[in-house]
């Protein structure tokens, strides 16, 4: 039991599903994504300690711990990428409006007690004399929640637990708020509830993690805990849910599909009622999961030369031409006397090109330069902070997205 690692940040997977802790506790390299997150974030430590944005210190590269393939952590020095610092900009500045000069404290260390191997890091906190805030960074694409979010919980739970033992009690009705900034999304969201709520919750998980400790493996899926889950393309948890959620229009997932049964599935789907149609859609993300999982995991035993019985391995499309030497191609060119303008193209950047380059503050400025055309329409949860498309049926508007294919 001694190689199991509880990480704040995968709490909302090993907290939701406890068996799913075996696969968070090996090493893990870094990808690119985690890369940019962790620059993300070393740009804006810097920041906050120079009290200055990001965008104004004369900073080209930072220092990170990049875990690389072999699991082991090491500082290396990264390059900012262009555009970056003015992203970080709207987290930092948003940091300093709420601080209202007082201090704001970043990538500050707290014991967890769930988490006794490593604790935790919290991007950045504010003490008032009111409330406390966390405040947590997300430099991904993917909206994230503060309300109930485990990982902000552990953080806040570690800081109280510290501002109790080095300068005062905290009363459990003591507001605390929990601040997520997702500066390339445009999104903030936070959650305000009490010190007492915090503690009382962080000691849930603690519970969770002595039951694990002692065995608990209980593997229980869901969106949100599947999502990255590196075991998900060998779960059969995951695999017993999505056949019961499938059940009523597949009998049996293992035998080929035959087009009569296929047919009737999807004719089905016209007779459903929309309670029917609600539920329906209610179980398509995990079952979506489910079979991107499948797919993966069947190349990686493809490319490890293992045959699958029906299946095997071709070239996807191919990419796009390009010049092994642009100068000797353009010499060509030129013999074949095309002109200057025909052998090269001048593009205006684009307004999200232009916009990632010199940051949103700066973009402002062209506002009124470009339109943009409204997304075609999705159907989402109930619960999608995007605001919900009112549209009359009787409406030319209504006809005219029907025109449109849409997204689930």
């Amino acid at each position: 039991m001694d190689n199991i690692i509880f990480r704040p940040s995968t709490a909302h997977r090993w907290v939701n599903c406890p068996g799913s802790v075996i696969y968070d506790s090996a090493p893990q390299e870094d990808n690119e994504y985690m890369i940019e997150g962790k620059i993300a974030h070393a740009l804006a430590e810097l920041a906050i300690s120079a009290r200055k944005l990001p965008s104004e210190l004369p900073v080209e590269t930072v220092q990170i711990k990049q875990t690389g393939p072999d699991g082991i952590e090491k500082t290396v020095s990264r390059e900012v990428p262009l555009g970056m610092p003015e992203t970080v900009d709207i987290y930092v500045n948003a940091l300093f409006d709420s601080a209202n000069g007082q201090p704001v404290f970043a990538e500050t260390k707290v014991d967890i007690p769930a988490c006794p191997q490593n604790g935790g890091t919290i991007d950045a906190y504010i003490v008032k004399d009111d409330r406390i805030e966390i405040h947590d960074l997300k430099f991904g694409r993917k909206p994230v929640k503060a309300e109930g979010n485990e990982q902000l919980i552990l953080y806040a739970s570690g800081l109280l637990s510290t501002i109790r033992d080095v300068s005062r009690d905290i009363e459990s009705s003591f507001p605390v708020v929990l601040v997520i900034h997702q500066p390339n999304l445009g999104l903030v969201d936070e959650w305000e509830t009490t010190a007492g709520d915090i503690l009382e919750r962080a000691d849930d998980i603690y519970q969770l993690t002595l039951k694990i400790l002692a065995g608990y493996r209980e593997k229980i899926p869901g969106e949100k805990q599947c999502a990255y889950c590196k075991g998900r393309s060998f779960c059969t948890a995951l695999e017993q849910r999505v056949r019961e959620d499938i059940a009523d229009d597949v009998q049996d997932i293992s035998k080929p599909l035959s087009p009569y049964v296929a047919s009737g599935a999807i004719e089905r789907v016209q007779s459903y009622d929309l309670s029917m149609l609600g539920s329906t859609l209610s179980v398509l993300p995990l079952v979506e999961l489910w079979i991107d999982a499948v797919r993966n995991r069947a190349k990686e035993e493809l490319l490890a030369g293992h045959e699958i019985k029906g299946w095997k391995l071709v070239a996807g499309r191919q990419s796009a031409r390009k010049w092994i030497d642009e100068k000797a191609a353009e010499r060509r060119m030129a013999r074949l006397k095309l002109k200057k303008n025909e052998r090269f193209e001048i593009k205006l950047l684009s307004p999200s090109k232009l916009e990632k380059l010199i940051g949103k503050e700066k973009f402002s400025a062209f506002s009124g330069l470009y339109s943009q055309e409204p997304g075609e329409p999705v159907v989402a949860p109930e619960n999608d902070k995007r605001p919900k498309l009112e549209i009359s049926p009787a409406s030319e508007d209504f006809n005219n997205l029907l025109t449109h294919k849409g997204e689930l």
